[in-house]
Order: C-alpha cells, then sequence, then structure tokens
C-alpha cells in the first residue's frame, strides 16, 4: 500500500469494506514480558480447563456468577408459573463463586474469571466427567508451574519496582479511593497514559515488537460518517437499556449477549437464548446497517494488525457456518459473540475466558462521558492506560490480556459494544464434536493428534502474530 493513502469506506453486496492506511508512532509496552511467553502459559491454562473444567467444557451449565465477564443471561426453566424463563438468584458468596487455576496462582482477581467448583456443578444439577485423566493432570500441573515460573521470572526479574517499593500490576478496589479510578488518580499512582492519536490506527506492540493489539478512532476521512454511525448504534443500545431485560447484581456489569455460545443447551454450539423483552431489540440490531459497520470495522482492524490469527478464525467460523448452522452475529464477520454492556463497568481486572485465548477481542466504546478524565481502559500486564474517546475501537487478545476500564461519572452514559471468538464452539469445529464425546469415543490416533496440536498450540499462536516490520507505519 503506497504512503499517502486515505482509509475510506465502500460497499459491496454483501458487506462493508475498508481499506488500509498508514499507522502511527505504536504504543511500546511499559513491562518486560514476552507476549509469546504469555501466550504459552495462557496455553496451558486452557489446557487445564479443558481437562477438568466441567463448565468451560460445556458438561453443565454454568450458574450466572461464572461469566465472561460478570452477568451473562443463562436462562433457566420457569420455575414461578408466569409463563417465562427465570435468572438464577441465588446469592453470590465465597462459598458459592468458583475458585479458579488463574486465582490459585495469584494472577488475576477473583472477579475476572470464574471456571467451575463443586459448588457450581450442584448448582447445575450435574455431575462432573466421569472420565478423569489423572496422569495428564498431573503431567499438568508440571507444565503449569513451569510456565508460571518461567513468566514470573520475565516479568518479576526484570521490572523496576516504582516509588512505592512494589510493582504496579494491579490496583485493589479495596486499597484505594474512588478517586485514584479517574486518568488523573491513575497518573497520580504512577501509570501512563498514552497518547493515541484520533485520525489513525496505533498498534501495541511487545518489547520484542510483536503485534498485540490495534487502537484506532474513526476511518481516516469519515469522521462525520462515524459521529452519525455512532449516534444510531448508540440509540440501539439505549433503547435496549430502556425496553430489555438483564441482571446487575451490584458489582456486576449489565450486559445482554448474543450470537454463538456453547452448553446452555447440551454440550454443543448454539445461539444465545433471549429473554422475550430482549429478542425483538436484539434482531433489530443484528439487522442495523450501523451495527453491521461496526462489526466490519471490527473485523478489518482484527485483519490488519493479525492477519495470519484472523484467517485462521475465519476458518473456523465458516465450518461452524457450513457444517453446524451456526452464523454469526453479523455477516461475513469473524466473530461468534457479541455483547452489549449498559452504562458503567466495574473496574476489576479481567480476562475472557470464554474467549478463544489466542484471537482478538474487539471492543468499541461509545456515550458521552469525560474521555480524558474517565471512560478509558487499562491494559494491566502491560501498564497502560489508554483513553478511550466516544467511538474508539480497540482489539486485542482479551483471553490472554488482564484489562479493566475507568468507570465514568454518574451523570455520564457509557456504552460498549464488545465482539469476541467463542473458544468451546471453535473448540467443537476442531475436534469434531464436544469434549465429553471426544473423550469417550476418540481413537488412540485422534487423541494423540490432538494432544500434540494443542501442547504447540500457544507456539503455533504466537507464530501467526505480526511483527511491527510486517505492518506499514509512517
Amino acid at each position: 500500500m503506497p504512503p499517502g493513502v486515505m482509509l475510506h469506506r465502500g460497499r459491496s453486496s454483501s458487506h462493508f469494506t475498508f481499506n488500509r492506511q498508514p499507522l502511527s508512532t505504536p504504543i511500546h509496552s511499559q513491562t518486560a514480558y514476552s507476549f509469546v511467553d504469555a501466550l504459552e502459559f495462557e496455553n496451558q491454562l486452557v489446557i487445564h480447563r479443558e481437562d477438568g473444567d466441567p463448565v468451560y467444557r460445556g458438561d453443565i451449565r454454568a450458574h450466572e456468577s461464572c461469566a465472561p465477564y460478570l452477568v451473562p443471561l443463562h436462562l433457566q426453566p420457569d420455575v414461578d408459573g408466569d409463563d417465562d424463563t427465570d435468572i438464577p438468584t441465588r446469592p453470590v458468596t465465597p462459598e458459592t463463586r468458583s475458585s479458579s487455576i488463574l486465582e490459585e496462582l495469584g494472577l488475576i482477581s477473583p472477579l475476572s474469571s470464574c471456571p467451575p467448583s463443586p459448588t457450581v456443578t450442584e448448582i447445575a444439577g450435574a455431575s462432573p466427567p466421569a472420565r478423569a485423566k489423572r496422569e495428564a493432570e498431573a503431567e499438568l500441573a508440571a507444565k503449569v508451574a513451569a510456565a508460571k515460573k518461567r513468566l514470573t521470572n520475565l516479568v518479576v526479574g526484570r521490572q523496576k519496582p516504582r516509588h512505592s517499593g512494589r510493582l504496579h500490576r494491579e490496583v485493589s478496589l479495596q486499597e484505594n479511593s474512588p478517586g485514584v479510578y479517574t486518568t488523573a488518580g491513575l497518573v497520580a499512582s504512577g501509570h501512563t497514559v498514552e497518547d493515541v492519536h484520533p485520525e489513525s490506527l496505533t498498534p501495541i506492540v511487545d518489547n520484542q515488537d510483536c503485534v498485540m493489539g490495534l487502537v484506532g478512532g474513526p476511518p481516516k476521512g469519515q469522521d462525520k460518517w462515524w459521529v452519525y454511525v455512532m449516534k444510531q448504534i448508540q440509540k440501539n443500545m439505549a433503547r435496549l437499556y430502556r425496553n430489555g431485560e438483564f441482571s446487575n447484581l451490584g458489582h456486576q456489569e449489565a450486559t445482554v449477549r448474543f450470537g454463538a455460545i456453547f452448553g446452555d443447551l447440551g454440550p454443543k454450539p448454539h445461539r444465545v437464548l433471549q429473554k422475550r423483552a430482549n429478542a425483538t431489540e436484539i434482531r433489530l440490531i443484528e439487522r442495523s446497517p450501523a451495527f453491521q459497520e461496526v462489526s466490519a470495522y471490527q473485523n478489518f482492524m482484527f485483519d490488519y494488525a493479525a492477519p495470519k490469527v484472523y484467517a485462521h478464525a475465519r476458518t473456523l467460523v465458516e465450518q461452524l457456518r457450513m457444517c453446524h448452522g451456526i452464523s454469526t452475529p453479523f455477516a461475513n464477520s469473524v466473530f461468534t459473540t457479541s455483547e452489549i454492556a449498559f452504562c458503567d463497568v466495574p473496574n476489576v481486572s479481567r480476562k475472557n475466558w470464554e474467549a478463544t485465548f489466542y484471537a482478538f477481542e474487539a471492543i468499541t466504546s461509545c456515550g458521552d462521558y469525560d474521555w480524558k478524565e474517565r471512560g478509558g481502559i487499562i491494559l494491566w500486564d502491560d501498564d497502560h492506560i489508554i483513553p478511550l474517546r466516544p467511538g474508539t475501537t480497540i482489539v486485542f487478545p482479551g483471553g490472554t490480556k488482564r484489562y479493566s476500564f475507568i468507570p465514568v461519572a454518574a451523570h455520564e452514559t457509557r456504552y460498549i459494544f464488545r465482539q469476541y471468538c467463542h473458544a468451546s464452539a471453535l473448540r467443537f469445529v476442531e475436534k469434531g464434536r464436544c469434549d465429553a464425546d471426544f473423550d469417550a469415543d476418540a481413537s488412540d490416533g485422534e487423541v494423540e493428534a490432538w494432544e500434540t496440536k494443542r501442547t504447540r498450540r500457544g507456539t503455533t499462536a504466537a507464530r501467526m502474530y505480526s511483527k511491527l516490520r510486517d505492518l506499514f507505519v509512517c
């Protein structure tokens, strides 16, 4: 692509297209860790969940406290005779919340991920898989310990402590006043706000120039058009907020999810079951030209930053559609699942445990808030604070990197439109069946091939990521 080319919007008979544009000066990670090692480490954690986590595998149904973020709509059969479906109301307590392998390793906060525990199994009224791989679990435990030690050495051994005498890996909600959670407060505590050019795409890279994400404002030369698009999707989301039904458990964000998920209707991929009040609004959103254009732009940014990862994910998604009849929320999209988060979202460090760990997750923020002080996103592993002007889109591997949002003020409004590739749905495509069926009837050759493939998955994913030199930078 020659220098000076402008990104512009075009239409075809099937979808919206965008042309490539020069990138601005990259954002370099403030920490010394290697993203390649982070991918390998995350793969070991995913293998652990694939082997012994019945909720993650889809063998049993998750309680609503075990969400990819904090509260999805897991519908339960009607028990009160009012001709609808019910949301579980069991209180979230330390006993009902799962203690994940990530929490045991001390890498994330308890609210950022929620794989299963026996209590979740009891809530779901099911039993864990009968076939337990004892030898594999012992071997996996050793791999996880080795990966943790290697990653700890990379992050802690090379990173210099700041003025507090400890590493600013995460800010505790209990230890800090609400004033800390503004851009100015975080800067005062030693964090760095990145300068993102509003009219260009900005890559996020590690210390080895591996492109880990991309941040972008409106398509170049299309500012007025993008403002109109943001107004349209904000109207749709505001109407869903007014007319829809969703849970908001105080510390948890109010979210409506649509597209493909796994396990609510048995161990298979399927479309999200919607509450009656939400179904009409979701249909309007999926048919909205504005949402289709935003989804197309998110796909464009994913493809631009990591074309090999994008091509691999698209192949699996096409197989999911052609062989299993599960379509994506928006046409010609690589993202299997979409979510809309209403109003404020809690500043809790999280990973999306349902997302494919090596694929990009896309987030577009819109609303009416003071983006210079509030509403930004924090990438904890890189020590980045990235301001999110209304209309900004960021793509990055949300299943591997910990992040959180800076809350907006009470009088402000923010909506988050998020899309990702559902890990269990794509794993169903790769294995040809669910985990339980694969464990029960897979041949020795199939098992050996799968074990070899997933053991190398982190390394394979790392090779698919682009280097900064592979992209056009102005």
